[in-house]
């Protein structure tokens, strides 16, 4: 039971600052949508190598192939999440984003077999209708950030499954420093093709 409450203390931490760098990336939104996912993974690759290596952590993957697939996903989800915070009220896109633990529920009883219920079933189809009402408060259809929204969500909760899959092999430090490095991997050549914005101090 307690590391059930520390659980949900970490997820509402980690939502208030999801939200901080939803805020942070609106901020930014002058600067390229792949340089702003390059910084994201320096950070992460940075941070994480460092902590691992004072606290004497493994960052080798002992299931790369899964690894690689959640920072792919994950790294789908933040290109169109940021593309999303860009062309969408705020709000709105943070609240689209949010529906990823609904398509955790779908993957989860998909992929893991894991047992579904059916009041999670009604929630499911509850988030879809709310979702429609955030896209469309006031009349208006913003198509495509909606969409990218929708499938920001989808594809973090996919990311989510890969990442309770992974709980047998890999380190919590190993999959967040494999997904920056992904990050990187995937940003550089679009800054080389595209350039580079340099940033005030």
């Amino acid at each position: 039971m307690k590391n059930q409450k520390t659980a949900v203390l970490l997820l509402v931490s980690s939502s208030f600052f999801f939200a901080l760098m939803a805020l942070s990336v609106k901020f930014a939104g002058s600067y390229p949508l792949y340089q702003m996912v390059f910084f994201r993974g320096l950070v992460a690759v940075t941070f994480y190598g460092i902590y691992s290596k004072f606290k004497g952590i493994k960052l080798k993957s002992n299931n790369l192939k899964f690894n690689l697939l959640r920072a792919s996903l994950g790294t789908l989800g933040v290109f169109l999440y940021y593309f999303t915070i860009r062309n969408m009220n705020l709000a709105n896109a943070v609240m689209l984003n949010k529906l990823s633990p609904f398509f955790v529920i779908i993957f989860s009883f998909v992929f893991l077999k894991e047992n579904i219920y059916k009041h999670q079933i009604i929630s499911i189809f509850i988030a879809l209708f709310g979702a429609s009402l955030v896209i469309k408060p006031v009349g208006t259809f913003e198509i495509l950030p909606s969409i990218t929204g929708l499938l920001s969500a989808t594809f973090a909760g996919a990311a989510y499954v890969v990442v309770r899959y992974l709980r047998d092999y890999d380190t919590p430090e190993s999959i967040v420093f494999h997904f920056g490095l992904v990050n990187i991997i995937v940003a550089i050549p679009l800054m080389f093709i595209y350039g580079f914005s340099m940033p005030p101090l």
